[in-house]
């Protein structure tokens, strides 16, 4: 590997992945939903999720990018909330169970 490799990658490993292993993503998702569900903001948070499913990687890479370092100065895991963004399936899974809690608590 030649000096500017090294560089390069000693660049690169300063930030974060933005892949989440599958039991923190689950309980992210599963900590958003049951928040947003408990401040009755199910509607408006599904409306912004369909936003967020086609749009979400540019979304986390042009705005929560700059964000996240201040974020996680706060105690907020802003690179978490960031892989979630950028995953697709991650926001189609939190949809789903946002619209799950709006459901069964319509039934109650």
């Amino acid at each position: 590997m030649n000096s500017m490799s090294k560089h390069l990658k000693k660049f690169f490993d300063l930030f974060p992945s933005y892949d989440l292993p599958k039991e923190k993503e689950d309980e992210l998702i599963e900590k958003i939903a049951q928040n947003v569900s408990k401040l009755d903001m199910d509607l408006p948070a599904i409306l912004i999720g369909h936003v967020l499913i086609p749009t979400g990687s540019i979304l986390a890479q042009t705005v929560l990018v700059p964000v996240a370092p201040m974020l996680e100065l706060i105690g907020i895991r802003g690179y978490d909330y960031l892989a979630i963004i950028n995953n697709r399936r991650a926001v189609k899974r939190l949809m789903d169970r946002i619209e799950e809690l709006r459901t069964a608590k319509e039934k109650t």
